[in-house]
């Protein structure tokens, strides 16, 4: 298999526009009824995002209690969701 050569920004945004794409299939996107005159919506995304890199483990587990916490930080019940499996180490 040859290895690619994007840049991981190249392939993130490749990911938020088919994911976008996937939310106005399913009637989910949260700005689908703000469409703009030149035929574009509003992005969904934070602009100019924090790019974290998860180099070990620990990154990994750190960023999964960042996750989990988030809610709980903004006063709202901790998610559970059917989809999201365990994180084994």
């Amino acid at each position: 298999m040859k290895a690619s050569k994007q840049k991981p920004t190249s392939v993130i945004g490749h990911l938020k526009r088919e994911a976008s794409l996937a939310l106005l299939r399913e009637d989910l996107h949260p700005f689908q009824t703000e469409w703009r005159k030149d035929g574009t919506l509003p992005s969904c995304w934070a602009e100019n995002s924090w790019r974290v890199y998860l180099d070990d483990i620990d990154d990994v587990l750190r960023a999964i209690r960042y996750v989990e916490k988030n809610p709980i930080k903004a006063g709202k019940r901790p998610q559970r969701w059917s989809f999201v499996q365990p994180f084994v180490v």
